[in-house]
């Protein structure tokens, strides 16, 4: 079992915007070992949710080398890589991405459905149970808060007992008292041994986490383990 689960080597990533290049990621290396709850930070446009994204095998990088526990992705293909998304990572989002029409309970099942998975349902209502919407399962989201459509989003990144939690500012939609209910769930997940990473421009948000990856222009300004002395440097609005 490797160390890391997470290995980035030399990470570019390049949009073509008519006849200009913008460059968004610009040489990222950087590791993040099984069991870490890794918050990743920066202002609108450092590239943070681009990182996110090719770290979920949703994008790859115009250059530079990504390894998922000990797995060369660049050259995948795309059959590959959802295989890996569904059996390896778990999303969470922050407009939580739940199908309107379906109960909480069956939102979970998504999951498991394509893993053709017969247990799926007593899943789902153990997981829905686990974040404390076991009276909720044949709710839609319409008839939910935002911290509960939150929850049910995290039971279901839960359902195929992923490797790798990815949250996308995971408490931007939500208020207060909802987000302290979301992050204690990521705290217990991550006392349990899960691995977590965050991007969040919250910087209350953020320091709850293990570690902090800044960003700034595309490019890591500041990755150390626990000192969270350098906040106050970052304007993270600007």
């Amino acid at each position: 079992m490797n160390e890391n689960i997470v290995q980035l080597e030399h990470i570019h990533k390049e949009f073509s915007m008519g006849k200009n290049t913008v460059q968004i990621l610009k040489d990222v290396n950087t590791s993040i070992r099984r069991g870490e709850f890794v918050a990743i930070m920066g202002a609108s446009g450092s590239g943070k949710s681009t990182l996110l994204n090719i770290i979920g095998c949703l994008d790859k990088p115009t250059e530079g080398t990504y390894f998922l526990d000990g797995q060369r992705i660049n050259d995948l293909n795309d059959d590959e890589l959802a295989r890996i998304r569904n059996r390896k990572l778990g999303f969470i989002f922050q407009s939580f991405n739940l199908l309107p029409y379906y109960t909480a309970q069956k939102n979970v099942e998504v999951s498991l459905a394509y893993q053709n998975r017969k247990d799926r349902s007593l899943i789902a209502k153990g997981l829905l149970e686990r974040v404390g919407l076991g009276h909720r399962l044949n709710h839609k989201p319409a008839e939910m808060s935002g911290g509960e459509k939150q929850r049910i989003a995290i039971a279901r990144a839960l359902s195929t007992n992923p490797d790798l939690l990815l949250a996308d500012e995971p408490t931007g939609a939500l208020d207060s008292k909802s987000g302290i209910q979301v992050m204690g769930l990521f705290k217990e997940l991550h006392q349990e041994g899960k691995t977590i990473i965050m991007v969040t421009h919250d910087w209350e948000i953020g320091e709850q986490a293990e570690r902090i990856i800044m960003f700034k222009d595309g490019r890591i300004e500041y990755g150390d383990t626990g000192n969270h002395s350098l906040s106050p440097r970052w304007n993270l609005a600007q």
